[in-house]
């Protein structure tokens, strides 16, 4: 597997998302340089604590956009946590088939960790992210509006 390259089509412009989705990305990287040497059975801890890191930072990245998504508001924020549980279920499932048999799930969950990520900000997160910038901008407006009263 390739290392997850940042680049501006990845940003919707909401600028503490995408700084986290920054560091997600890098946490995944670290779990991707595995696959480019042969793991050894010595490697297994370290990898364990790596998808560890990576849950972790999925937990606290999806917490931190949904509340972003209450705060303005978004109306289809139900099915986006809907999709983020799924995808922390198999990332969560991925890590206890790892505990008992690491050398049978790593090519797996990489694979599927990747490219869900990839999609779901280019579909789902794309599509709330003009209305977060609208909603974003108007607060800010009306904010400025109160305040040259």
């Amino acid at each position: 597997m390739s290392k997850l390259v940042w680049d501006d089509a990845f940003n919707i412009d909401v600028l503490d998302i995408d700084e986290k989705m920054k560091e997600l990305f890098e946490g995944i990287n670290r779990y991707l340089e595995y696959d480019s040497r042969r793991i050894k059975e010595e490697d297994y801890d370290e990898i364990g604590e790596v998808l560890a890191d990576i849950s972790e930072g999925i937990r606290q990245h999806f917490n931190h956009e949904e509340k972003l998504l209450i705060q303005y508001r978004y109306p289809e924020i139900a099915g986006h946590k809907k999709e983020h549980r799924r995808f922390v279920k198999k990332v969560l499932a991925f890590r206890r088939v790892f505990s008992e048999e690491p050398e049978k799930i790593y090519k797996d969950s990489v694979k599927y960790i990747q490219e869900w990520l990839l999609r779901h900000i280019q579909e789902d997160d794309m599509r709330y992210a003009p209305f977060i910038r609208v909603q974003k901008y108007l607060m800010e407006h009306n904010a400025q509006s109160r305040r040259g009263r």
